[in-house]
């Protein structure tokens, strides 16, 4: 396969996979099918993300990637270049994965390093890619804010309700 054709086709992949989610998916799940397909490595599946994004066949919100119109439309006349097994493949794959896809979707919980001792946890719930509710909150350690997220994963349905119900009613 020529270069040219390859980068075209991994471009392909990454735009069939976000048509086929029906819903914006994060890097990480992006990544996951990447992986899992054996489509391409990281690194060429990142640039070629990233250039989709520049090219405006991808839009980035709010850490999820959603395939635009004008990748739409791309993706409809250049579909019968992708090979037959790989659209199965991941046709197959996103049906399996979609209900881990929203609930991934709807909760996100990051956390990113500020200073020596500083990190914050970046606390989301989301609900038809509208943000419902986002916290940062700053601590001292990376361990208390990995603990924040996975807690946050688990107990965010739990949580917004409650905070919504308590600052909504004096």
């Amino acid at each position: 396969m020529s270069n040219m054709h390859e980068i075209a086709e991994n471009k392909l992949i990454i735009l069939y996979m976000l048509n086929r989610a029906k819903r914006p998916l994060t890097q990480d799940q992006l990544t996951e099918i990447i992986q899992n397909g054996g489509y391409m490595n990281y690194f060429i599946f990142v640039q070629s993300l990233n250039e989709l994004i520049e090219g405006l066949y991808v839009e980035k919100i709010s850490q999820m990637y959603k395939i635009t119109l004008r990748g739409t439309q791309i993706l409809n006349m250049f579909t019968n270049r992708l090979p037959k097994p790989t659209m199965r493949d991941i046709d197959e794959y996103v049906a399996q994965h979609r209900e881990s896809f929203k609930r991934d979707t709807e909760i996100f919980a990051e956390f990113y390093k500020i200073s020596d001792k500083q990190y914050i946890a970046n606390l989301k719930v989301i609900e038809n890619e509208m943000v419902l509710i986002e916290l940062n909150l700053n601590v001292p350690t990376s361990e208390q804010a990995a603990q924040i997220c996975k807690v946050w994963k688990n107990k965010a349905k739990d949580i917004y309700p409650y905070l919504l119900n308590s600052l909504g009613n004096e």
